[in-house]
């Protein structure tokens, strides 16, 4: 079957980066080398390069890369180190956020890496990685995003178990009626809460928490759906009584959109989540508010949002890691995306993983 979606295609995210790691910004194509980079990116990035498939060099080089930016930015007990200047000082706070990602990205590395390397060093990094108490959302998120799909490869991994039952014992489920999300606004990465209950509900066997998920995940999808296509909650962030659409887009609440539509597919059988995660992906070949690719397949950028007036210009890493991401994902169910008896693609090669002590 031939694909309706373009392939992903590396050569962008390999020239923003460097022997470092990942440039943030880019001016049009051009790395913003001035402006650095962030271990955000560098885990997001791993995540892409950590499941190529098939296995190429650019792949793995890039992977090793990411891997030694994320190594680096560990500090014991205390929050992971964010940001660094291209003279590779470190600088400004440490963020929750990235500390999260950090444990998302090695997580996922090392349950879906077919590198045995990769898989070791990713479990290396993740012994490292102690645990921020942090009141946020966000970070929980996405430390239970890592830690379920680690258990997902590897069910007896202690470390991932403890960090899944902190993590779900940190996120809130569903307010009663009317605007039942449990914050007061949608922000960024909405997707991710109801995809992180559904993943660590099935993966610490709480079917109470896979249920909140799904009920997150239709009132989402409820919001930001019209018609055939996504209209997602912009980088103002949506509150009670706002409606679409609005300006600008961002490619992560695709992204987000697409895994968590496939989680919900995965724990209902209901084929109309598959469409959903592939109308999602298709965000970025045209099927949004202005009909307009926001991936470029003959680059292999993304662009850094949708606007009224178009498409950003500009092709940073958040951006371009999305679209690689969302169509991996597309690329993966479209085979299973045509009504008929229920099928799942093929699970992930399970990770090279150490004894524990």
């Amino acid at each position: 079957m031939e694909s309706r979606l373009p392939a992903p295609k590396l050569d962008h995210l390999a020239r923003l980066t460097d022997e470092i790691g990942v440039f943030e910004h880019a001016a049009g194509l051009e790395p913003r080398r001035e402006l650095g980079y962030t271990t955000e990116d560098a885990a997001r990035a791993l995540v892409v390069t950590a499941r190529w498939e098939p296995e190429t060099e650019t792949a793995t080089a890039l992977s090793c890369i990411y891997l030694d930016f994320i190594r680096g930015s560990i500090v014991e007990g205390a929050p992971v180190r964010n940001r660094m200047a291209p003279d590779r000082i470190w600088m400004g706070p440490p963020s929750a956020d990235a500390h999260g990602r950090a444990i998302w990205g090695l997580g996922l590395a090392a349950a879906e890496s077919s590198s045995a390397e990769t898989v070791e060093a990713a479990l290396s990094c993740l012994d490292r990685i102690s645990t921020v108490d942090d009141p946020s959302i966000r970070p929980w998120v996405y430390t239970g995003l890592g830690a379920a799909g680690l258990l997902r490869a590897d069910p007896a991994h202690r470390g991932a178990r403890s960090l899944a039952e902190e993590a779900l014992h940190r996120l809130p489920g569903p307010k009663g009626s009317g605007w039942i999300w449990p914050e007061p606004r949608l922000t960024y990465d909405n997707a991710r809460l109801p995809q992180c209950l559904i993943g660590l509900g099935l993966a610490l066997d709480r079917s109470e928490k896979i249920g909140d998920g799904l009920t997150l995940l239709t009132w989402l999808v409820g919001l930001e759906h019209h018609l055939d296509r996504f209209s997602f909650t912009s980088v103002g962030g949506r509150g009670p009584g706002e409606s679409g659409p609005a300006f600008d887009q961002q490619p992560l609440e695709a992204t987000a959109m697409a895994d968590a539509c496939v989680a919900a597919w995965e724990v209902t059988s209901d084929h109309s989540w598959l469409q959903l995660a592939l109308q999602a992906v298709e965000w970025f070949t045209g099927r949004n508010d202005r009909g307009i690719p926001v991936y470029d397949p003959m680059t292999g950028a993304g662009h850094d949002g949708l606007t009224e007036a178009g498409i950003s210009a500009n092709a940073g890493a958040e951006s371009t890691i999305s679209a690689l991401w969302a169509l991996q994902c597309g690329r993966l169910i479209e085979p299973y995306g045509a009504p008929g008896p229920r099928r799942y693609p093929p699970r992930r090669t399970p990770p090279v993983t150490r004894e524990e002590p």
